[in-house]
């Protein structure tokens, strides 16, 4: 797997056997999509896997979280990390026990669970209730494709959705 763009364009990084990585492409079309909003955002990864969403936000310009609950995506996640020089905040604890305990708050979250679980109604009522979104900001929820999505939450909507393959992005934003 390789950082698509910015400061660690064409580097390599690891996943680890647990995890289902976000493909090069869908990456590169999501950060596309973001532009240049993503110099000096505040990103949060949420299910981070090797770490790839973050670290891609960080080559190009953001500062970044990244946590997870699986120890073998810690390791890897600082191993990347430590290969690159980069920083971001690595966090070794569940998405919901984050979410409630964090006094951050993003301009995007990246949401990439595994494609059976169903966090995200949860992910969105947690991240409402705690104020964790930015004004303008975006949650980008990586998704199967084949999984039909019903953001019933009230106070967001769907922006966009891009498919990919096997692969969706919903793009969700807060009413204001």
């Amino acid at each position: 797997m390789r950082i698509i763009a910015g400061e660690y364009r064409g580097r390599q990084i690891n996943a680890p056997d647990s995890s289902r990585p976000t493909l090069d492409r869908v990456r590169e079309n999501l950060f596309n999509i973001l532009g240049p909003s993503i110099r000096g955002a505040r990103v949060l990864d949420l299910f981070g896997g090797s770490g790839a969403l973050g670290i891609e936000a960080i080559s190009r310009g953001a500062t970044a979280d990244i946590c997870d609950i699986d120890s073998g995506a810690i390791k890897m996640i600082r191993a990347n990390l430590s290969l690159l020089k980069a920083t971001a905040g690595v966090y070794h604890i569940d998405y919901k026990r984050y979410l409630e305990n964090t006094s951050n708050t993003y301009d995007y979250i990246f949401v990439d669970p595994p494609y059976e679980s169903e966090y995200i109604v949860d992910i969105l009522n947690i991240v409402k209730d705690r104020g964790l979104l930015n004004s303008g900001g975006v949650i980008v929820y990586e998704h199967s494709s084949d999984k039909k999505v019903n953001i019933d939450v009230e106070g967001y909507f769907v922006k966009d959705t891009r498919k990919y393959g096997h692969a969706t992005l919903t793009f969700i934003k807060e009413d204001l």
